[in-house]
């Protein structure tokens, strides 16, 4: 059961044309969401930039930094400063 933070009890309709309508459920459809979460999803995270697209960007980004550290240390500091750059306009 989810905790009472996680509850849903607010109900939004919204009114589209049936194009958009069915564009919107074949979005939802291949993230295997209801249209209703992903309303909500991309509601929240308008930029697409869900917190699964997120981790696996950090994912990609350690792996590069590895990389970097072990092929080209002297560049490993200006690589890390740019990507905490790039993180901070993506939040």
């Amino acid at each position: 059961m989810r905790s009472q933070t996680e509850q849903k009890h607010r109900v939004t309709s919204i009114r589209t044309t049936e194009d958009q309508y069915q564009r919107i459920k074949k979005q939802a459809d291949e993230k295997k969401m209801t249209v209703s979460n992903y309303l909500a999803t991309v509601g929240e995270h308008g930029n697409g930039l869900t917190p699964e697209v997120m981790v696996r960007l950090q994912n990609i980004v350690s792996e590069a930094n590895a990389a970097v550290q072990e092929y080209a240390p002297e560049r490993n500091q200006k690589m890390q400063k740019e990507v905490n750059q790039l993180w901070s306009l993506l939040k």
